[in-house]
């Protein structure tokens, strides 16, 4: 045999080798496959990973409509809640004044104070952290607004009415008083024994609370309706309510006339826009 040539032998030593072994070359369709299943295997991950990111959207989106669906259905029924506690106590008050006013028609103001027997709901407020998607638009902002403005007025009735009811007890210890050390006391007796402050006091605090009750009616209603209507725009129709409707015994055109004093005091405050 011949002897390789040197040119052959050169050839032969520079042979890239991996282990001691020479390199195969991989042939053309095995490496069309391999690309292939590559590819295959990205778009498969790409796909899995969209998909499941558009399913959790989905879901999560799904979540925060129920959510906010049923935020706004609990402040329709606080409104309610709110103007149901207004439709009562406006009974209680304009009934015990009654009362006082048909026993002596020709009394002053402070012979129609009696303390009421009402509790207000502290937690009858919005929860307005879980309505902050009315905030994405202009009608939406314009009900949370309301609301805002509809909870202070809650509010303020219940501080009226603690005023009026601390008040009116303490007029009626007076009064006792006075009746048992002179149980044939004449009015202007009285007015002397209780004092001028007590007195004013007891009036202004009746006026505070006839007012509200003669005047806030329409300002839950306003709250109502235009919440109602925000719901309707975002949610379709069936998220609107009924109309809260009062017991006829209960509203306001069939309650007892107030004494003439209280009226015209009523009266002569010029009303809100709404």
């Amino acid at each position: 045999m011949n002897a390789p040539s040197e040119k052959e032998h050169s050839q032969t030593q520079r042979a890239p080798t991996l282990g001691g072994a020479p390199l195969q070359r991989v042939p053309e369709s095995q490496s069309d496959h391999f690309w292939s299943d590559i590819t295959k295997t990205l778009f498969g991950s790409f796909a899995g990973a969209g998909l499941a990111f558009l399913s959790n959207w989905w879901f999560q989106r799904r979540s925060q409509i129920r959510d906010n669906l049923a935020a706004g259905c609990r402040a329709l029924f606080t409104i309610r809640s709110q103007l149901d506690d207004l439709a009562n106590y406006r009974y209680g008050i304009r009934s015990g004044i009654s009362v006082m006013y048909q026993a002596n028609p020709g009394a002053p103001e402070w012979m129609f104070v009696k303390p009421v027997g009402f509790n207000f709901n502290e937690s009858n407020v919005f929860d307005f952290k879980s309505l902050a998607f009315l905030l994405s638009t202009p009608t939406g902002r314009a009900a949370f607004e309301r609301l805002q403005f509809t909870e202070r007025t809650y509010l303020d009735l219940m501080a009226r009415h603690s005023d009026f009811n601390n008040s009116a007890q303490e007029l009626q210890r007076a009064v006792s008083t006075v009746f048992r050390e002179n149980g044939n006391a004449t009015v202007e007796a009285m007015r002397g024994n209780l004092g001028p402050e007590l007195i004013a006091r007891v009036c202004d605090h009746q006026r505070a609370v006839v007012l509200r009750v003669d005047r806030d009616e329409q300002r839950y209603r306003n709250a109502f309706n235009l919440l109602n209507d925000v719901m309707s725009e975002m949610f379709g129709s069936k998220a609107k309510m009924s109309q809260v409707i009062i017991p006829e015994k209960f509203e306001q055109a069939n309650l007892p006339a107030l004494p003439t004093s209280l009226r015209d005091y009523v009266d002569s405050v010029p009303k809100d826009s709404d």
